[in-house]
């Protein structure tokens, strides 16, 4: 009902596991129910989404994964501390995947926008998703 939609990744139904799935951040943003984003970042053997910590060891990369539905004509933008790091079109399909290489803990966080282009009349581009952060953290200190 309504825009835009809360996508909740919850461990069940309940009040109790939505509210702290929103607590914790596992969640999502779409202008409309017929879009969809996933997000996964890997380092090693570990993986993260929205809203999760990824422990990363010295010195190694991360590895993310984006892919976006129902934004046809919309552009895929993976975002770190740094600014964008890297984007894509979205095909007029309305499917979109991205994968980027991070540097690992020195971009300290990311999260992935889809936005529309700016139209003709220099009207600001308008958000289609946003994910919220995933966190990257020294996987030493763990």
């Amino acid at each position: 009902m309504g825009r835009p939609h809360t996508v909740v990744h919850a461990s069940g139904l309940s009040a109790n596991a939505v509210v702290e799935a929103l607590r914790r951040g596992r969640s999502y943003l779409v202008e409309s129910a017929g879009v969809s984003l996933d997000v996964t970042a890997m380092a090693g053997e570990a993986t993260a989404g929205p809203g999760e910590e990824l422990a990363v060891p010295a010195g190694d990369g991360v590895d993310v994964a984006a892919t976006v539905t129902g934004a046809p004509g919309s552009k895929l933008v993976i975002r770190t501390a740094a600014g964008v790091v890297a984007s894509t079109a979205v095909d007029s399909g309305g499917s979109g995947t991205l994968r980027w290489p991070g540097c690992g803990v020195a971009d300290r966080f990311l999260r992935v926008e889809v936005r529309r282009p700016r139209s003709r009349a220099g009207v600001l581009t308008s958000m289609v998703a946003m994910s919220n952060p995933i966190w990257l953290c020294d996987g030493e200190s763990r």
